[in-house]
């Protein structure tokens, strides 16, 4: 590329597919750059095009996409006022060190793996630390990546609104501190290999979706009733055998997914949910017997969806929810009669 010291001097926006991994330019130094894109690339962290890249004062946005030989973040001390880092589709391998942490404006942290399922052979944050600097941050994503345990400085990013950790791998239990995200929306544990939820997630007040989709939980926080806000839960293909009482203080819960699960019963208290409009129980084999009469209060009722469990008999309460749009029941052969 020979000598550019003037021809990008004034690069606001870099986006980069298939950037050469052995980079010959010299004098390159883009200290306007507000935002760079880079992708399909092999390049790593030793790469030397990243010193000329991340010297800008000025850079708002990374965004690093399909680049498997990339295994350690670079340095970003020089860019402490970036807004958006997204490391998407790399190496199972990639490591996370304490400077990360140095990035006190971050608000957008995701970081996704190109391998499924995550290799055991690395800890992507190397030091447990790592993301305890980022008390801006609004959004965090993991995804497919070794996460051995989330260290509890966690519940100081009071900023936080959308929590996914998807797809990966965790032996430990999520932190105590988690109850102190207090502007938290959205929970996605989904795919995890969490076996239960601290009781201070019914700290969570301003929650309004949580997924632990195929994870192994197989029962819930009486604390879960706490979670006042929650308008959309999703236990599909869990263990869960039986929802606690405690949910029917969920006033606001609209959406129910339990399609594939282990539920046995539904809980009287299912009737308090005054404004649940969907209730998907699709594929649940171990939910016998009878559907409670209290069913019947909930007035904003639209969706039902029982296909494939063993119910025996559905209440004459039933005849009350006069919003009922959709009831299923194809292939409950257990089921002696209608309403």
């Amino acid at each position: 590329m020979g000598d550019i010291k003037s021809l990008l001097s004034k690069l606001t926006w870099l986006s980069w597919s298939h950037c050469p991994s052995k980079l010959n330019a010299i004098n390159l130094c883009l200290k306007k750059l507000v935002v760079l894109e880079l992708s399909q690339s092999n390049m790593m962290e030793d790469w030397i095009g990243w010193e000329p890249c991340l010297v800008s004062k000025n850079l708002k946005v990374i965004q690093i996409t399909g680049c498997p030989s990339f295994k350690r973040i670079p340095n970003f001390l020089k860019c402490l006022n970036l807004k958006k880092l997204v490391l998407q589709h790399c190496g199972a391998l990639l490591a996370v060190d304490g400077s990360l942490a140095k990035l006190a404006s971050l608000k957008h942290l995701e970081i996704s793996s190109s391998e499924y399922p995550p290799s055991e052979d690395c800890e992507i944050f190397v030091v447990p630390y790592a993301l305890g600097g980022l008390k801006s941050l609004s959004t965090l994503k993991i995804k497919g990546m070794h996460v051995q345990e989330l260290h509890h400085s966690l519940g100081e990013m009071t900023c936080l609104e959308y929590l996914s950790l998807e797809c990966c791998r965790m032996p430990r239990p999520l932190p105590k501190s988690i109850g102190k995200l207090k502007s938290l929306l959205e929970l996605e544990l989904g795919g995890t290999e969490i076996r239960g939820l601290p009781h201070s997630i019914g700290d969570l007040k301003m929650l309004r979706k949580m997924s632990l989709v195929e994870t192994r939980i197989d029962k819930l926080p009486d604390q879960m009733g706490g979670l006042e806000s929650l308008h959309e839960l999703d236990l599909r293909e869990t263990s869960i055998t039986e929802l606690p009482a405690s949910i029917g203080n969920l006033k606001e819960l609209e959406i129910l997914h339990l399609t594939y699960s282990e539920i046995r019963e539904l809980p009287k208290t299912i009737g308090m949910l005054e404004n649940l409009k969907v209730l998907e129980a699709l594929g649940c084999r171990n939910l016998k017997g009878d559907i409670p009469s209290e069913i019947g209060c909930l007035s904003f009722f639209r969706i039902l969806n029982l296909s494939l469990s063993n119910i025996r008999t559905l209440p004459v309460t039933m005849n009350q929810l006069s919003h009922l749009q959709t009831l299923d029941l194809s292939l409950c052969h257990e089921l002696e009669h209608l309403l």
